[in-house]
């Protein structure tokens, strides 16, 4: 851990917070790479320009806030049609998507790499969505099944380092036999799921999805249910749990479907224990590289204005 002192009059910023909107849960998504979540799925305000996470991993919007949708809609949405993250003016609200046939994960095409979110650091490039290989490798190594959270039906899924449930919590069922065994296990109150929460589970709320301007999927405790999220491939790959456990199907992509993004985990020793922001004899200097306001240091090391390091 490193303290640096910059002449520039910056916040007082303590380690961890260029992790901003982000949960506990660490995920493995290849070797040596790990994600976490976003504390909730993405919403978009047309008319301001404004992305956002939900508040709660629980939070959806309905069907009547989403059909609104337009270039001038005042309000939020949680549904999007295929790469459309605003680049090459492929826009929820444009009526055309993304028609490569490349994996748009880490382009501008994914809304977290586009886009500055508002409460997930308000920089562009923080987030990006998973490849179907990624989610595999999740569903492989993580366990995940049905669950109700506050009320809301859904999928959690257990972060790798997962040992036991919280105090009080019966084990975690990941594939119930029956319809009854499915709507009764991994059901959490308010404080339960706090404590999962902290714990590092990660809640996938059910969600209709949009085919043609027309609202699909029934509401009550059935299987299968379509989840929050959508795989970055070249093929939307929406993501379903039922009895017969997890699974991602491919979908057309002017489906519109929501969106959960993930972001890098950088363990704390990476990232400074503080910025300073007192004068010092080190001059420093800041530039625009990428849409990102960056920090020169001194030695010539570069920080973020969240005080992560960029290499």
């Amino acid at each position: 851990m490193k303290k640096i002192a910059f002449i520039v009059a910056l916040p007082f910023i303590t380690a961890g917070l260029y992790a901003e909107g982000a949960l506990n849960g660490k995920f493995a998504v290849a070797e040596g790479d790990t994600v976490v979540f976003s504390q909730g799925i993405l919403q978009f305000n047309p008319a301001q320009n404004i992305w956002r996470f939900a508040e709660h991993q629980w939070d959806t919007l309905t069907q009547a806030e989403n059909a609104l949708l337009a270039a001038d809609y005042d309000g939020y949405i949680d549904l999007f049609p295929w790469g459309t993250s605003g680049y090459d003016n492929q826009w929820p609200y444009s009526g055309t998507t993304y028609s490569g046939t490349d994996d748009i994960a880490g382009t501008d095409y994914d809304w977290g790499v586009f886009n500055a979110i508002m409460n997930g650091g308000k920089q562009s490039g923080e987030w990006r969505t998973l490849t179907s290989a990624e989610w595999h490798e999740i569903f492989t190594n993580c366990k995940a099944g049905p669950a109700t959270v506050r009320g809301i039906y859904g999928c959690v899924i257990l972060p790798n380092d997962w040992s036991t449930m919280p105090a009080d919590l019966p084990e975690f069922v990941t594939n119930p036999q029956t319809i009854e065994e499915y709507n009764r296990v991994n059901v959490y109150d308010a404080d339960q799921w706090e404590a999962m929460e902290n714990a590092g589970a990660v809640f996938m709320p059910l969600m209709k999805y949009w085919t043609a301007s027309v609202s699909s999927v029934a509401e009550q405790a059935t299987p299968p249910w379509l989840m929050a999220t959508n795989a970055a491939y070249f093929t939307p790959r929406p993501l379903y749990v039922s009895t017969d456990g997890a699974y991602m199907t491919s979908v057309a992509r002017t489906t519109r479907n929501a969106v959960r993004l993930t972001k890098k985990y950088v363990p704390a020793e990476d990232t400074p224990t503080e910025i300073n922001n007192t004068l010092t004899d080190n001059k420093v200097q800041m530039i625009l590289r990428e849409r990102q306001l960056l920090i020169i240091t001194a030695d010539g090391k570069l920080y973020n204005m969240q005080g992560k390091r960029v290499e």
